[in-house]
């Protein structure tokens, strides 16, 4: 996660409170890292170089209203160097993993761009079609497996969504089962020409499935996004079994 302000390392009593951000401005230097930064409006295209130190900290979280608790993480400081506009990169980033090397640091900052991807993977599994909250469950192991499960398809929905925008045009056999794509062209027949045994586009295959989860495309005029693509899986899923054990016999 990245630290948006300045925090205070634990101390214990009697000794002098010291901040993260001065405690990493003297960490030792693993290396430097190359980032290309896309042009957008407020900030440049250009090829960053990062300067990169980190260091194993103790923060002195809140726990409570009152109480202080240590909490041992590591800190990842990346800061642009050799630019000075006003959109200069400078992360200061904590992970609970160790950093011994430039390439475990690297591996933090690689993960950090990935943030909106993950808070889409959050969003359909919590609120969206999954609503994985929304369960009787009260046994620990039972909620773990409903939870892996939702968390399963709610991925699948995101990578066949983003899939279906940056490569359209391969195959949908690259990500569907032939049963699940016959029987997504039986449920749609009205709306293609093609027919069981065919092999559409990723892209016009993934466009069906959204029209079986109610995708209309009025709302927001954009491609299908995870929620009415995983509400379209579940449809499709029953009638690809069915598919599965009529030409297993």
């Amino acid at each position: 996660m990245r630290s948006r302000g300045d925090q205070h390392l634990f101390a214990l009593k009697g000794q002098k409170r010291r901040s993260l951000r001065a405690v990493l401005g003297r960490a030792p230097k693993l290396g430097e890292s190359l980032l290309e930064v896309s042009a957008r409006p407020g900030r440049t295209e250009r090829l960053a170089v990062l300067e990169v130190r980190a260091f194993r900290v103790t923060l002195s979280l809140m726990v409570g209203s009152k109480r202080r608790e240590p909490f041992e993480m590591t800190a990842v400081w990346a800061k642009e160097i050799g630019y000075r506009g006003p959109d200069r990169l400078h992360w200061m980033l904590l992970t609970t993993d160790g950093v011994d090397s430039l390439n475990d640091a690297q591996r933090v900052l690689d993960g950090y761009p990935l943030r909106w991807r993950i808070e889409e993977l959050h969003r359909a599994w919590k609120t969206g079609w999954c609503s994985v909250e929304k369960t009787q469950l009260r046994g620990r192991d039972a909620l773990c497996k409903w939870a892996t499960l939702h968390l399963a398809v709610a991925s699948r929905a995101i990578r066949l969504s983003r899939r279906a925008r940056s490569e359209p045009d391969v195959p949908a056999t690259e990500e569907f089962a032939r049963e699940e794509i016959d029987a997504i062209l039986l449920w749609q027949r009205k709306q293609t020409m093609l027919r069981p045994g065919d092999t559409p586009a990723l892209g016009e295959i993934v466009h069906l499935v959204a029209l079986l989860g109610g995708y209309t495309g009025k709302s927001s005029g954009g491609p299908p996004g995870p929620t009415v693509i995983g509400r379209g899986l579940e449809k499709v899923a029953v009638a690809a079994e069915t598919i599965r054990m009529m030409r297993a016999k």
